[in-house]
């Protein structure tokens, strides 16, 4: 495995947002069994998870991927184009939504939820400005974005300031289909 990939994890590993969000994962969904996690890129965060039925989709193979362990299945596909016969107790979409074009974020919120049937954990850089980042789709993403994007108020939400000063975005959602038949 090259160093790329280690090095990306290494810089990431300490990074707050995801201890913020095993957190809510906790609070929210302490019983849960399964979880679906989109769009988790060359990182190895799922390893910390305490749930034995993880399935991860991302459009791309990482080859840090194979450290993950064993109870963490990787689907390589564009999540738009993932249809699982069954539902998690909780989906999470990390830093991912953002670079989703405008266009296909409502079909692809909706694919979210229809995999879900707990709790939807959603986290975006919060109100980043263009000092921060060099990608246009971080910017000035705030509650109003947010809520365009997901169609409702979160449940709970988080905002984690990271050790470079940058805010990430973390809210829940609770999604049951039961109550919406």
């Amino acid at each position: 495995m090259s160093d790329e990939y280690t090095n990306y994890w290494g810089k990431r590993k300490a990074l707050r947002y995801y201890a913020e969000v095993r957190a809510l994962v906790r609070k929210h969904a302490p019983e849960a069994k399964t979880l679906l996690d989109v769009g988790a890129g060359p990182t190895l965060y799922l390893n910390e998870y305490n749930i034995w039925d993880i399935v991860a989709v991302d459009k791309e193979q990482w080859p840090i991927h194979k450290l993950l362990q064993n109870h963490i299945h990787i689907v390589q596909q564009p999540f738009e184009e993932y249809h699982a016969p069954r539902t998690f107790d909780v989906v999470q979409c990390l830093q991912t939504l953002e670079h989703i074009a405008e266009e296909h974020k409502p079909a692809f919120v909706a694919n979210l939820r229809k995999h879900c049937e707990g709790i939807l954990v959603v986290s975006l850089p919060f109100r980043w400005t263009a000092a921060q980042t060099r990608w246009k789709n971080h910017i000035g993403i705030d509650e109003a974005t947010i809520k365009r994007w997901i169609g409702e108020d979160p449940m709970d939400s988080s905002i984690v300031t990271e050790n470079s000063g940058g805010k990430r975005i973390i809210n829940v959602y609770r999604v049951n289909h039961a109550e919406n038949r």
